[in-house]
């Protein structure tokens, strides 16, 4: 995840993500719970997630459904802690 500054929908995605960490996730039931956000950011937010680790689909189910990975759920909690990286060193957020 890079250290630039979290857009308003992707922080309330996120926000909703740490607050249910093992919980899995179809993108429907992910928009109804951030009221706001539209479909289509959700599923990009997924979908990067995805390719990042930060999620992972669950097998076995006919609609895609995600959950956070064990050091997804980390990662999201740093950038949500301290969004720009760490300034002092110059380093990105990871």
């Amino acid at each position: 995840m890079s250290g630039r500054q979290l857009t308003d929908n992707r922080r309330r995605i996120i926000d909703a993500l740490l607050r249910h960490p093992g919980r899995s996730w179809m993108v429907r039931e992910l928009t109804d719970t951030v009221p706001g956000v539209p479909a289509g950011a959700v599923r990009d937010t997924i979908n990067q997630f995805l390719a990042q680790s930060v999620m992972r689909q669950v097998p076995h189910r006919r609609a895609l459904t995600v959950v956070l990975t064990g050091t997804g759920q980390e990662r999201l909690e740093r950038l949500i802690t301290n969004p720009y990286g760490d300034a002092s060193r110059g380093q990105p957020a990871r």
